[in-house]
């Protein structure tokens, strides 16, 4: 089964080198360039890596950390956090 990333990044040019590089090593790679967008992302992907922006739109990169530790914190018998 191949490996998920999924790359939270606003700017094109890093997303599409990033989008590279993980490809390049076996990755599937989804994008979304928006902070709440991605947040949604991770709780229905569930990725095998997540590679994320600090500053994003709507929402940004500490925040996505915050809120994917809670959940995990909450759900953690369901999760691999």
């Amino acid at each position: 089964m191949r490996k998920t990333a999924l790359l939270i990044e606003d700017e094109r040019d890093v997303a599409e080198l990033v989008r590279h590089a993980l490809a390049r090593e076996g990755f599937e790679v989804h994008h979304q360039s928006d902070g709440a967008l991605g947040l949604a992302a991770v709780e229905r992907e569930h990725p095998d890596i997540l590679i994320l922006d600090v500053m994003l739109p709507t929402m940004d990169g500490f925040e996505i950390c915050r809120r994917l530790r809670r959940d995990c914190a909450r759900r953690r018998s369901q999760l691999s956090c």
